[in-house]
């Protein structure tokens, strides 16, 4: 009956407001993910619930009035702005209390089947690129290798792909290299056997990613050591937990991640060549924030919501971020927008408010040359230069390390250590 309805719909749980089934119309617009048992926001690829977003709940205004209600939330999207029509109704059995909420969406601009459906947000040319790129593998088991600056999320890009394949019902496992010393990598990645026959396994990451898929958060952190027992992994399908009688299955699909192309991490013998073969089967290259100012806007409006529900930028406020390159990409954006959005009291954030925080930042790394300027050490001295340079260079990396006279795996590694301005340190 509910794969009869033609709109997209979902049943929910009255007792723990968790969702009982989707139909087809469903998964088509918002992907085939395993529904069943996450709550309603959770389908619609959000990390918060629709009140802590900013968002009308009609499902609580229902439960509230064991009647049907309906309202219309607007989304910043991986499409582009979107508005989504939601009408819950009851369902009721035949003693006459409610057996199932029943929820159904009219969708604007929704893009059936043709898009990644994601928690991810951006209009521009270069971020529907990718998005096809990661839609293109998505439904098969290949190696993704995700590369590219500091800061711009390669984990939720990850977490995307495998959220729209096969494998979105199972774990997604993420190995940090950073986390693993010699002597608890292999416990960590293979399990322990808890009795001496080896009849019970405390599974490990390997284990845990058993039908789904293990990340890799910066691939080039894994030792060498841990790297050849990763390509015996890969290569025979078997591993081995510490103590066990018998091998277990290695059964999942591997997407890693570097700031730096698979090419230049074998160069620089931060990655075996063989390993490097088995996890890049697909390479996808992920554009700095800077290459797409188009993305500014839907991004800033999203962070300063699920900051404080009410904030929005105006338009010309938005046009001024958008003119700036965000060195730190979408983690300084979002860090930039949760001080700013928690600091102004009104609703609006005005040009003047985004003039005057950006400014502060900017004449800090302006001041050291002023009269009166204290005399700062010469490792922050090169940081502020290298990140100016960075900023207003208009050619290449590769020309800007000629000119630096530097080779240019020299300048990253250095464009990496560097701090922006009145932010944390960005993520991946």
């Amino acid at each position: 009956m509910l794969n009869a309805l033609s709109e997209p719909a979902i049943l929910i749980r009255p007792e723990d407001m968790t969702v009982a089934a989707v139909n087809k119309a469903f998964t088509q617009v918002f992907g085939a993910l395993a529904f069943e048992g996450r709550r309603c926001w959770e389908t619609l690829h959000r990390s918060k619930s629709c009140m802590s977003m900013g968002l009308d709940c009609p499902l609580q205004a229902a439960v509230a009035r064991s009647c049907p209600a309906s309202c219309t939330q607007t989304l910043y999207t991986n499409v582009a702005v979107q508005h989504v029509h939601v009408q819950i109704n009851p369902v009721f059995a035949s003693d006459g209390t409610i057996k199932f909420w029943l929820e159904r969406f009219a969708v604007e601009q929704a893009k059936r089947s043709a898009t990644m459906t994601t928690a991810l947000v951006g209009t521009s040319r270069e971020h529907q690129r990718v998005l096809s790129e990661l839609q293109s593998v998505a439904g098969n088991a290949v190696s993704v290798f995700l590369y590219g600056e500091r800061g711009l999320g390669k984990e939720n890009y990850a977490r995307a792909l495998h959220e729209n394949g096969t494998r979105a019902s199972r774990s997604f496992v993420v190995l940090v290299g950073k986390a693993l010393s010699a002597a608890t990598a292999e416990t960590a990645l293979f399990g322990r056997a808890l009795n001496s026959d080896g009849s019970k396994v405390r599974p490990g990451l390997l284990a845990q990613a058993r039908g789904g898929t293990l990340f890799i958060h910066e691939v080039a952190n894994l030792s060498l050591a841990i790297q050849e027992k990763l390509v015996e992994v890969l290569r025979n399908g078997l591993f081995w937990p510490i103590g066990a009688q018998e091998p277990v299955v290695a059964s999942f699909r591997v997407i890693a991640s570097s700031e730096h192309a698979i090419s230049t991490l074998v160069q620089a013998k931060k990655i075996l060549p063989e390993f490097a073969r088995l996890i890049s089967e697909v390479t996808i290259q992920i554009p700095p924030l800077r290459s797409r100012p188009e993305d500014v806007e839907s991004l800033a409006q999203t962070f300063a919501r699920l900051n404080v529900p009410s904030k929005r930028f105006s338009e010309k406020a938005v046009e001024e971020l958008k003119q700036r390159d965000w060195l730190g990409n979408v983690s300084e954006l979002s860090e930039y927008v949760a001080e700013l959005a928690q600091r102004v009291s009104s609703d609006v954030i005005e040009l003047a408010e985004v003039l005057g925080s950006l400014d502060n930042a900017e004449t800090a790394r302006q001041s050291i040359f002023m009269p009166g300027a204290p005399i700062l050490p010469l490792d922050q001295m090169k940081d502020l230069y290298i990140g100016w340079a960075l900023q207003v260079f208009p050619g290449s990396r590769a020309d800007l390390a000629k000119r630096l006279g530097m080779s240019e795996r020299t300048l990253y590694r250095l464009a990496s250590s560097i701090k922006p301005v009145g932010t944390n340190e960005p993520k991946e």
